[in-house]
């Protein structure tokens, strides 16, 4: 009976060792409060970073000054384009999106010329079940 038990404490401990844990993590962009205001490279930004499924970004700027919009595709990004967007925020000072879908996201302020003149990035959300089957073998 003992050695029974003994069995499963060591199976129960075999399956945590060799488990991928995933947790979501708060992307601040820009890395600093008011990250989000322009005098920044956020492709850069955004190429430093790795974002999976449910992770989400934090976007914090000066009321009134800026704002967030999560474009349809390339092409309306390219151009600084709202028309058709997946999100627009309004310029309030704080917005948080959550990377639902894996794939490509586009993102841009419209305010202001703001796009125009950079203040944009694009990157990829990888799905959780890509990291499930250890293409990712830790994320904090």
């Amino acid at each position: 009976m003992a050695n029974k038990h003994l069995c499963i404490i060591i199976l129960a401990a075999t399956i945590v060792a060799q488990a991928t844990w995933i947790q979501a993590t708060d992307h601040l962009v820009g890395d600093e409060p008011l990250g989000w205001n322009g005098n920044k490279d956020y492709q850069a930004w955004a190429d430093s970073k790795k974002f999976l499924q449910m992770d989400t970004l934090g976007f914090f700027y000066t009321y009134g000054e800026h704002n967030v919009v999560v474009a349809k595709d390339k092409e309306a990004y390219d151009k600084c384009s709202t028309d058709g967007a997946m999100w627009v925020s309004p310029p309030c000072g704080g917005n948080r999106i959550t990377c639902w879908t894996p794939g490509p996201a586009y993102i841009f302020s419209s305010m202001n010329q703001d796009c125009q003149n950079g203040m944009k990035f694009f990157f990829d959300v990888i799905a959780a079940s890509d990291t499930l089957e250890g293409k990712h073998h830790m994320v904090k």
